[in-house]
């Protein structure tokens, strides 16, 4: 049986941790950060590290689809040389190109409007239920029966005309 787990830690009382790890049942993966085109380390249960070319070995069926590989420099990438804008732009501009594709097909993208909206009330049920005072649910905020903290935002983009004070 093979398990995996992920974390994505920011957080926490003393030592400031900023990790992206997912441990595995033979070995960990550490992620370098953000766009910045570095390589991940694989660190294996029998004390190897491999952090070069030869990742590619461990993940024999990896391939960028055409448009990501011509946007980044091959279908079989282990690093690549851009800074983060530049990084930013490419990634962007495959999603903007799975959303042209899914117009004109008429299809799916990857990750759906609702899925994506629900995923997005869940984090923002943290911020939610602490201007609530009180636990929410994620169809709460999702529906925007608990608003609080997304009002303040888009009052302030315009989207939403400001609450009356109260006096």
């Amino acid at each position: 049986m093979r398990s995996v787990q992920w974390i994505n830690h920011h957080a926490g009382h003393g030592e400031p941790v900023h990790q992206r790890r997912v441990f595995g049942t033979r070995g960990s993966i550490t992620a370098p950060g953000d766009r910045n085109g570095r390589p991940v380390q694989l660190h294996l249960d029998d004390g190897r590290t491999i952090g070069d070319e030869h990742l590619l070995d461990y993940a024999p069926s990896y391939r960028l689809e055409p448009v990501a590989a011509s946007l980044f420099g091959g279908e079989r990438i282990w690093r690549y040389n851009f800074d983060f804008q530049t990084t930013d732009r490419k990634l962007l501009a495959l999603e903007y190109h799975e959303l042209a594709k899914c117009v004109r097909s008429g299809t799916q993208p990857e990750v759906t409007g609702s899925v994506a909206r629900r995923d997005v009330a869940l984090v923002y049920a943290l911020f939610e239920s602490d201007r609530a005072g009180r636990p929410v649910t994620i169809d709460e905020v999702e529906s925007g029966a608990v608003d609080a903290y997304q009002r303040e935002i888009d009052e302030y983009l315009g989207l939403l005309e400001p609450a009356a004070a109260t006096a």
